[in-house]
């Protein structure tokens, strides 16, 4: 219904800027001309802007997929890696945070499973630099869902300047296969 509106009042626009031009001007004919190209123009654009460039708008599925997503701060960012090339994650930060190589090409955040005092616990790999850790009240929700797959939605570098620490933001977003909430 919103389209049907869209193009009506921009066709009426468009129509009603010849009657401008003749009768009240240049000035009002234009601008009845660009308030109907502009109607036009939006009810052409997709309802949902993010569904143009989701996989699931290019891939049609039986049945829709039900997803959950967490955002969590990274925690441990102050920390010194114990190996590496870089060992400071503040330095790796920065370098995210400033596009500085290795990270001027792009970078691809990822978590990955280890043990701390015999108790599960996740680095927050950026490349091949450890630049933290999921905070430990995430840890269940991680181990509960294991097997399940996963995309990063954003992987953010905030903070940094005069004196202050770089921090890091991140989203994962699981896809539910099966069904369970």
């Amino acid at each position: 219904m919103k389209k049907f509106l869209l193009y009506f009042f921009g066709i009426c626009c468009v129509i009603s800027s010849v009657v401008g031009f003749i009768q009240y001007g240049i000035l009002n004919g234009v601008t009845c001309l660009i308030i109907g190209v502009v109607l036009i123009s939006l009810a052409r654009q997709p309802s949902d802007p993010a569904a143009v460039d989701s996989p699931e708008a290019v891939q049609p599925q039986s049945q829709p997929q039900r997803t959950k997503t967490i955002t969590f701060d990274v925690a441990g960012v102050t920390f010194n890696n114990e190996s590496g090339r870089l060992r400071s994650r503040q330095t790796i930060l920065k370098k995210i945070s400033f596009c500085d190589p290795p990270f001027d090409s792009g970078y691809a955040a990822r978590l990955e499973r280890y043990l701390y005092n015999d108790e599960p616990a996740y680095y927050v790999y950026v490349n091949d630099y450890i630049v933290g850790n999921v905070p430990k009240g995430f840890i269940p929700y991680l181990e509960k869902n294991a097997g399940r797959p996963y995309i990063v939605e954003y992987f953010k570098v905030h903070g940094g300047g005069k004196k202050k620490y770089y921090g890091a933001e991140m989203r994962i977003k699981y896809t539910d296969i099966e069904g369970e909430e």
